[in-house]
């Protein structure tokens, strides 16, 4: 058995002009800091960083291809196969039902995958639990900027 849909990378908010000049004076004022500071190390960065929030905020997201099967999550063409993967939760009580993974991974200790209209939660849930454990995921620190932003 294998589910697959597509869905968007993430979901995507309007940003007012507003946001980018708040985003762009906090990044102006943290400069400063750290031109003051004589840290030109963490100016460069904050710059960088700053520019790096402007263009992600105004980019579209693509859409992508979600696949499960018996080998693993395979989102694009990148697999994640189960043996990598520690747990699961299905968030059936949002606007948009999503498929929240926890992995072995450092560096990116969650994926998130929103669950298309044409694929039932429900299902998927079922197939997942022959694979891995069920559990709650809260959503981290860096999850709940990362959507603020």
């Amino acid at each position: 058995m294998q589910f697959t849909w597509e869905t968007l990378e993430y979901e995507h908010y309007e940003k007012s002009p507003n946001w980018f000049w708040a985003i762009g004076l906090g990044g102006a004022m943290l400069i400063l800091v750290a031109i003051l500071m004589k840290n030109f190390l963490l100016a460069i960065l904050l710059l960088l960083a700053t520019f790096a929030l402007i263009l992600h905020g105004g980019k579209r997201p693509d859409k992508i291809t979600v696949a499960i099967g018996r080998q693993g999550v395979q989102v694009r063409h990148l697999l994640y196969p189960f043996k990598t993967l520690r747990s699961f939760w299905v968030h059936d009580h949002l606007p948009i039902k999503k498929i929240t993974l926890r992995s072995d991974k450092a560096f990116m200790p969650h994926l998130h995958l929103p669950l298309g209209d044409e694929v039932d939660h429900e299902e998927v849930r079922l197939f997942l639990l022959e694979h891995l454990p069920e559990e709650h995921h809260e959503p981290t620190l860096i999850d709940a900027l990362v959507e603020y932003l």
